[in-house]
C-alpha cells in the first residue's frame, strides 16, 4: 500500500467513534452493531477506491463541504447564507490550497462517483 495511504482495523464502536465523533460506548442495550468490524481507509478517494473490490464495501464517508461557492438553492451563490454561512471558503478559493478549475472539478467529481 502507498504510504499516502493509511489502513485502520477497528471494531465498529471504535470506526464509529473516530468517524462521527460518537461517544466511547454504545447506549446500553444496543448490541444490534457489536459484532459488525470495518476498515477505514485513509488517502486520496480515487486511488484508495479503485485499490477496492466493489463487493468489498457498502459505503464510501467523504468529508463535505464541497464547491460551495457554485451552489444554487439555499446555497452560498443566492447570498442566504445556507447550511454552511460561515464556511470559511466561503469568498471563495483564491487563498485555499485546494484550488482546482471548474472543469478539473467536474471531471474529478465524476471519477468519484464512477
Amino acid at each position: 500500500m502507498p504510504p499516502e495511504m493509511a489502513l485502520l482495523e477497528l471494531d465498529f464502536d471504535e470506526a464509529v467513534r473516530r468517524v462521527i465523533k460518537a461517544p466511547k460506548k454504545l447506549p446500553k442495550g444496543d448490541n444490534s452493531a457489536r459484532n459488525l468490524r470495518g476498515t477505514i481507509h485513509s488517502g486520496d478517494c480515487i486511488k484508495v477506491m479503485l485499490t477496492l473490490s466493489a463487493e468489498s464495501f457498502r459505503v464510501i464517508v467523504t468529508s463535505p463541504p464541497y464547491n460551495l461557492k457554485n451552489s444554487t438553492g439555499n446555497g452560498m451563490k443566492d447570498g442566504r447564507g445556507g447550511k454552511w454561512a460561515n464556511a470559511a471558503l466561503i469568498e471563495g478559493f483564491d487563498n485555499h490550497e485546494d484550488v482546482m478549475p471548474h472543469d478539473e472539478y467536474v471531471r474529478w467529481q465524476r471519477d468519484c462517483h464512477n
